[in-house]
């Protein structure tokens, strides 16, 4: 599927000296900033799905953001240059960059990372929405690695064999190959997932929530969405792969950045 929102794209360079890509649909207001989760990319996440459509009838600047290791963002190979603070720190220097306040959707990693970073500036980021999170952002800290070992997805991203004690995670880099991925700068990504800890309390956005009810890393939705003041919770059909896809997401997310 193509988009049928004409999109342009953009560089700019974080405080690190990582040049990160973005992709523009141009309009009028407070710019949304769209992030995906890990090993995917921008048309895979936000295009193919139909969310960019969707969001185009606000007629506001949609940014689709290729997180560092992702997509034509540069993608060092030093678990260093990543981490949950510097992903967040990458949405507010883009937020910075593009002028002032910003909305914010995130996905999965993408969610962790708009959580953190709307938590540590408000004044920027004015609303927000995530989905493919749920009781690990609380009980964990970020990532909920209760059901996603970081160490081992590190490991099977590097690896080159056929992991047959972690087939899932081996078809997860071997599709992230496919679509052009570096997978050993994701593997450095995932390596850097140190969860530290999100003060949920400190966001005053009233987040939408969005979760699949059969998505196993946004298990209990509902704990986040009440650690939130005056978050909405949305639950639907679908798994990780595909909650986005639903209509009512469509729909959701169209009134809460309208």
């Amino acid at each position: 599927m193509t988009t049928k929102t004409p999109l342009h794209d953009e560089t700019f360079i974080c405080s690190d000296s990582l040049r990160l890509t973005y992709r523009v649909a141009d309009g009028v207001g407070v710019p949304l900033i769209l992030h995906h989760g890990f090993a995917t990319t921008a048309d895979a996440e936000w295009v193919n799905r139909g969310i960019v459509d969707a969001l185009a009838v606000l007629g506001r600047p949609i940014i689709i953001l290729d997180p560092r290791g992702h997509g034509r963002s540069e993608s060092p190979h030093i678990p260093e240059a990543y981490g949950e603070r510097r992903l967040a720190m990458d949405l507010i220097e883009l937020g910075h960059h593009l002028g002032g306040r910003v909305d914010v959707l995130g996905y999965s990693m993408g969610a962790v990372a708009t959580l953190l970073a709307a938590s540590l500036s408000s004044t920027l980021i004015r609303q927000a929405a995530v989905g493919g999170v749920g009781s690990g952002i609380v009980e964990v800290g970020g990532l909920d690695t209760r059901v996603l070992e970081t160490d081992l997805l590190a490991a099977v991203f590097r690896s080159d064999g056929d992991d047959s004690e972690a087939p899932e995670l081996a078809a997860w880099r071997d599709g992230a190959a496919q679509m052009g991925l570096d997978v050993l700068a994701l593997a450095a990504l995932a390596e850097s997932l140190q969860v530290d800890g999100i003060d949920t309390a400190a966001i005053v956005q009233q987040p939408l929530v969005i979760a699949g009810a059969d998505d196993f890393l946004a298990d209990r939705p509902e704990v986040l969405a009440r650690s939130i003041t005056n978050s909405r919770l949305l639950v639907v059909p679908g798994d990780h792969n595909s909650t986005l896809d639903h209509p009512l997401v469509h729909q959701a997310l169209v009134t809460h950045f309208g």
